[in-house]
């Protein structure tokens, strides 16, 4: 039977504003307002079925917090992590190691996601990602020398030789058997959602594409968090809303702490850690 680990890799630190704009604003009568530094979980995903094992995004570098991040991003989203959040760690927990992984896809190459991919460097595993995702990762990469600039791709996390890319192109389309891809832009220009469609009820994996449920449903609240907040409101939420009603999935959001305690919940779903957000 198809199943779905859910790695904790601890929690990020962030703005509120990430997540949902014009919060806490200043006033005439309140010059300094507080701000609120929330906390929200970090996670990957493992599936499984009896012909292949994928990871599906791998979590942060172990050293983020420890000079590999830009110090920018240290400051500006911290992580939160013991040994045992790592992405290796939690591999290990559910009796996977490395070199179990068939294939790997990316939802997008941010630092939080991306970040050992250097585990997959020249061992023949394809690593799925959306073109557009690619082209602007290295694109970044290369041209900007200011890791400001850079937002939150991290060069070293995707530009290893070794990896086995394969890009993605379109809108729509099936990734492996049992996992259907879907181009979400607006977080990062080749975000991608997916379904996985062979559990006893389908799993959505919007991700970054929306942070909170409250950025698509009821209605629409942008994140400040966007690379193009153009497209985000014009093709990634109607993309989103149009699979919620074809499928009627159970829904994974981004970063989502008022939702997050419910995915393991979900069947053939099992969280793998103990952060909670109750």
């Amino acid at each position: 039977m198809p199943r779905l680990y859910l790695l904790d890799h601890g929690y990020l630190e962030v703005d509120v504003r990430f997540h949902y704009p014009l919060q806490n604003l200043a006033t005439r009568s309140n010059t300094d307002p507080d701000l609120d530094f929330i906390r929200i979980p970090s996670f990957s995903f493992v599936y499984e079925d009896d012909d292949r094992t994928v990871a599906v995004d791998t979590g942060g570098h172990p050293d983020g917090m420890d000079g590999y991040w830009p110090g920018w991003l240290q400051e500006t989203v911290p992580w939160t992590r013991d040994e045992e959040h790592l992405f290796e760690s939690r591999l290990e927990q559910v009796g996977l190691a490395p070199s179990d992984i068939d294939a790997v896809v990316q939802t997008h190459l941010h630092n939080d996601h991306a970040g050992n991919l250097r585990l997959f460097a020249d061992e023949d595993v394809p690593v799925y990602a959306h073109r557009d995702e690619l082209e602007w990762a290295f694109y970044a990469g290369n041209v900007f020398q200011d890791p400001l600039d850079r937002s939150a791709w991290v060069p070293a996390d995707y530009a290893h030789d070794g990896l086995d890319w394969r890009p993605i192109e379109g809108e729509r389309g099936e990734v492996v058997p049992g996992i259907e891809w879907v181009h979400l832009p607006g977080h990062a220009p080749g975000m991608i959602g997916l379904v996985f469609t062979a559990l006893e009820e389908p799993v959505f994996l919007v991700g970054d594409a929306a942070f909170r449920e409250g950025n698509v449903f009821p209605e629409t609240v942008q994140p400040g968090a966007n690379w193009d907040h153009g497209k985000w409101a014009n093709v990634a939420v109607p993309r989103i809303r149009e699979v919620v009603a074809e499928r009627d999935p159970n829904v994974v959001y981004g970063h989502d702490p008022e939702t997050f305690d419910r995915y393991g919940g979900y069947p053939d779903v099992e969280h793998v850690g103990d952060t909670s957000f109750r």
